[in-house]
């Protein structure tokens, strides 16, 4: 079978109970670590290797916001959101080339009662990992709390700001399809939740795109030094090496590794 097929037949034989219960809210949910319990035996079975992976990604993105009153000007801002990013790598034993990625996004918030730094992360990468595996392994949690709660609280002055740094980002494209799914002609007439959704998204697409503007850069940079510093001999042999007949069908990595190969020496 190949990884696909082996994907499909763990979907369907997977059963991971709901094993944690919420006093306060009462209602039973699954954790993380639930899945994982549930999910090594099916694994073993399909020869399925399966590793975990967190990375934290920074929203860029900031706004001023000045307060007047009787006695005095202040400026607050408000800068861009933390998230923790889960990365879910399924790998066939049998056929290691076949390789399948799923990732899934937890805010990190900067304090929360009773929790220190260290527990806010790992409670954001249990809650970005369990998401992941949820997107991979089709596990449904229209049903938990974390997916019917709202979860955050609207404040007008917050969602003013908010609306401020999306108009500033967001492209006309992105605007009318958010319009359109909500089905409202107004960002005003959004709810709080589905803006910081979307300012989350806008953020992490303009980082994205100002990385890979960074990353073209400086690749020009190498293959112009390549091409100005080494003879035409060497050059022929790069090119073979590569199976290209000319610098500009080679692939950014290829061009990464030409370049150091010949001046990091």
């Amino acid at each position: 079978m190949n990884i696909y097929e082996k994907l499909l037949n763990v979907q369907i034989e997977l059963k991971a109970p709901k094993g944690q219960f919420n006093k306060f809210g009462n209602y039973k949910y699954r954790s993380c670590e639930d899945i994982l319990e549930a999910l090594k035996p099916v694994l073993q079975k399909y020869k399925l290797a399966m590793y975990i992976s967190d990375e934290v990604v920074d929203t860029n993105g900031s706004i001023k916001k000045t307060v007047i009153d009787s006695k005095e000007t202040t400026t607050h801002e408000v800068i861009g959101k933390k998230y923790i990013k889960a990365i879910i790598t399924l790998v066939n034993i049998e056929k290691p080339e076949e390789v399948i990625k799923n990732s899934a996004f937890a805010r990190e918030e900067e304090t929360k009662k009773g929790m220190d730094g260290s527990q806010i992360t790992g409670a954001s990468s249990s809650y970005a990992r369990k998401y992941a595996l949820n997107g991979l392994f089709a596990i449904d949690d229209t049903k938990d709390s974390d997916i019917t709660n709202n979860g955050e609280e609207e404040n007008v002055e917050d969602k003013k700001m908010l609306i401020e740094i999306i108009v500033k980002n967001i492209t006309n494209e992105e605007l009318s399809e958010f319009l359109k799914n909500k089905k409202i002609k107004l960002l005003d007439q959004a709810n709080y939740k589905d803006l910081i959704v979307l300012h989350d998204t806008i953020m992490i697409k303009k980082r994205d795109k100002n990385k890979k503007a960074e990353d073209t850069i400086e690749i020009k940079e190498m293959k112009n030094r390549i091409l100005k510093e080494i003879n035409h001999d060497k050059l022929e042999r790069v090119l073979k090496a590569y199976r290209v007949s000319k610098i500009e069908d080679m692939s950014n990595e290829q061009i990464e590794q030409a370049y150091y190969k010949i001046f990091k020496k």
